[in-house]
């Protein structure tokens, strides 16, 4: 159901998978609006991860999240700078050729735009300044490079032996397979959930699931395969894993909705024989996981402080971005 080119997706992908992935400093005529573990964030940082985590709701058709909202862009700016700090300990740091790609990478998404006019009024769609954009691809850069370092059976900080891994597979892994009814822009949502509604009661009412899927099912992931997902903590959307978890083996969920659309969602069994035959797919899975959990033990224990500007900060202001200027502007 992707109907942009890939470079012209970037943004789209960029504002949800990669939200947790800006590095910044505070930007040069800026007020610090909060500190975290030490390091001034920007009006300009916190207003990106604030306002893309408020579409993200708005894009789901949640309501009531105000009360959270804040909480969840702290999280984000902690979870950011654990793995900067992480990396610092490990004495991580972006070289040369890592500059050099990062460069190629930003060049492709202007060209792919026609213009950096063009691509630069892309970034303000997003809440990002041509600043942040390039700070997030260094970090992103940074990120996976830490990644890798935490991961190698070297480094002795992730055991992923084929037993402890096997073992964990069968402790914390879910089966499961959905059907997605997508909200695109343009759609008629309520028609979307009319029709997630009679897909589950006809599932409900014995229809072969899997021939349910391969008639509606819109999730590009999927497409012409039946077997699902196999995932653990932290892996999937959240709707979409806690709505799994809660289902007994072979049962079929309420509708779902997620920031994609409408899920009706079935759990299956563990199939040793597809574990085995994807046992380092899964050995992959397993050790993103314990890089998750490393980074989430550094993450909750950053300090945070919080300057006078960040409570002059409101909804209102944030939305129309309204700047915060220094004392000396």
């Amino acid at each position: 159901m992707n109907k942009l080119p890939a470079a012209r997706r970037f943004l789209c992908v960029l504002l949800a998978a990669l939200l947790f992935l800006l590095s910044s400093c505070a930007g040069a005529g800026q007020k610090t609006v909060m500190q975290v573990g030490g390091n001034k964030i920007s009006y300009d940082e916190y207003r990106y991860f604030y306002i893309n985590h408020r579409n993200s709701h708005e894009n789901a058709g949640e309501t009531g999240y105000a009360d959270t909202l804040k909480g969840q862009v702290e999280a984000s700016l902690r979870m950011k700078y654990a793995k900067m700090n992480m990396a610092k300990e490990h004495k991580l740091t972006l070289n040369e050729n890592d500059m050099t790609a990062v460069a190629n990478m930003k060049n492709y998404y202007i060209e792919s735009y026609g213009d950096i006019e063009t691509f630069r009024n892309a970034l303000a769609q997003g809440a990002l300044t041509e600043e942040l954009f390039d700070d997030l691809l260094e970090f992103q850069a940074l990120d996976e490079k830490l990644y890798e370092y935490i991961i190698d059976e070297y480094s002795g900080l992730v055991i992923s032996d084929d037993k402890t891994v096997e073992a964990y597979i069968n402790n914390h892994f879910i089966h499961a397979t959905h059907i997605l009814i997508l909200n695109e822009a343009g759609d008629d949502i309520a028609a979307n959930l009319r029709l997630a509604s009679e897909l589950r009661d006809r599932a409900l009412s014995g229809e072969d699931f899997n021939g349910l899927i391969d008639q509606y099912n819109e999730d590009p992931g999927m497409e012409g395969d039946n077997t699902g997902y196999y995932f653990t903590n932290g892996q999937i959307i959240a709707e979409f894993e806690n709505a799994a978890r809660a289902l007994d083996i072979g049962e079929i969920s309420e509708v779902v909705l997620s920031q994609n659309g409408y899920h009706i969602i079935k759990r299956l069994t563990l199939d040793p024989e597809y574990i085995d035959e994807h046992f380092e797919d899964l050995r992959k899975a397993y050790k993103a996981r314990m890089y998750a959990v490393l980074t989430e033990e550094r993450a909750a224990v950053i300090e945070v402080e919080y300057t006078d500007a960040y409570d002059e900060m409101d909804d209102a202001a944030l939305v129309a971005n309204a700047y915060i200027k220094t004392d000396s502007d």
